[in-house]
């Protein structure tokens, strides 16, 4: 008995000993990573201080009285919906028209029969910014036409392609589309669709508990230390699974990651088959927009966030995807619109730090960028 009872306090005392040391060691980690910061860990930081304001997000979810589906499948947000979508960075209120499109505005001399439809996710959904800071609102304000702005979160080229089928007739038989084709994620969810991948439900449990140690408990997402093992444990984790929670703009940049971009590559070819039999069958014709990621903007963003994820920088080209879409297209003689050089001078604060979609600035600036040439290519091919 009295063996067992020295054991007990043996093990209790060589416990206690290597929880005191982790304790030291933790407090001697934080001072050395708050003194010799980082980059990457520094911008982290940085990010988290966002997530101070607290605030119901809501980004992209929806009650069921608020969407319309068929067999399953979206196909347009409720008519005359009125929504409030909140974020850390911002709190903004989405208004849909009458085909359950945001609404947008309209020049007092547009021809309100000609329809021009808009078709993407969040970023053309504007969320962020109020109905009349979209950029589709901006641009229908001064165009003869009617602008729709059928925008939905998550959607994907796949997606949209469906929605027309579903309700072209719906919508007055529009003659034109216009695809909002963002750099940052819209390849990774073709993928997604076309080679879907079984998820480790163990895993990802796991990666959101430990998510919500570092970015909602206050007193652990102010740790430097806590959010440099969060990192090492990101490296690790993708180490094993391939880079699953990387960020996605540094898949498809990533000239070394061949795999990837022949993925790319063959799931962005077949939706463009499909939407060409679809414009065919359905005889309306449709424009590209190439809406760039903030990392292809800002060069010290992508150099912070190679670190963090663990990519070599050397292999990241920014202009990789937009060459990708600029050849596919020509090469079957789809008009589109590239404004990346022109969005890059447009200077800082054309983002949100944490949500990543365009600022009310942003989308000033983007709305610049596309107006003239978007507006000569929608002329031209109506007129013909």
């Amino acid at each position: 008995m009295r063996n067992n009872r020295a054991r007990g306090k043996k093990t209790l005392f060589i416990l206690c000993m290597v929880i005191l040391e982790a304790a030291v060691l933790c407090v001697l980690v934080e001072g050395i990573l708050r003194v010799f910061t980082p980059p990457w860990l520094a911008y982290r930081m940085n990010k988290t201080k966002i997530t101070d304001k607290k605030v119901a997000y809501d980004s992209d979810s929806y009650a069921p009285k608020e969407t319309r589906y068929i067999n399953g499948r979206f196909v347009s947000l409720a008519p005359f919906l009125r929504k409030k979508f909140a974020a850390y960075e911002y709190l903004c209120t989405v208004n849909t028209d009458e085909y359950g499109g945001r609404l947008t505005a309209l020049a007092p001399t547009a021809q309100k029969d000609t329809r021009i439809v808009f078709m993407g996710d969040s970023f053309l959904l504007g969320l962020g910014a109020q109905d009349a800071q979209t950029y589709v609102s901006l641009l229908g304000g001064r165009s003869p036409y009617r602008y729709l702005n059928l925008g939905v979160g998550g959607s994907t080229l796949v997606d949209q392609i469906f929605i027309i089928q579903a309700r072209h007739k719906e919508l007055g038989e529009p003659a034109l589309y216009v695809f909002n084709f963002f750099i940052g994620n819209d390849f990774d969810e073709l993928i997604r669709g076309f080679y879907p991948q079984k998820r480790n439900e163990g895993i990802s449990s796991f990666v959101a508990g430990v998510n919500y140690l570092c970015y909602d408990i206050p007193i652990f997402k102010k740790s430097y230390c806590l959010q440099f093992i969060r990192a090492k444990l990101l490296v690790l984790y993708n180490a094993c699974t391939h880079g699953q929670r990387s960020d996605c703009i540094f898949f498809i940049t990533d000239r070394g990651n061949q795999e990837y971009l022949k993925k790319a590559c063959d799931s962005f070819d077949a939706a463009l088959k499909s939407l060409i039999e679809q414009s065919n069958r359905l005889r309306f014709k449709f424009i590209f927009v190439i809406v760039p990621d903030q990392h292809q903007i800002y060069p010290e963003l992508t150099s912070v966030n190679a670190q963090y994820y663990h990519c070599k920088l050397g292999n990241i080209d920014t202009e990789l995807p937009n060459r990708i879409l600029r050849e596919k297209l020509s090469a079957r003689n789809i008009p589109y619109i590239d404004p990346l050089a022109c969005f890059r001078a447009k200077g800082k604060n054309l983002y949100y730090h944490w949500d990543n979609h365009f600022t009310v600035k942003g989308h000033k600036e983007f709305a610049d960028c596309i107006g003239p040439r978007l507006e000569e290519i929608i002329s031209n091919m109506l007129a013909n």
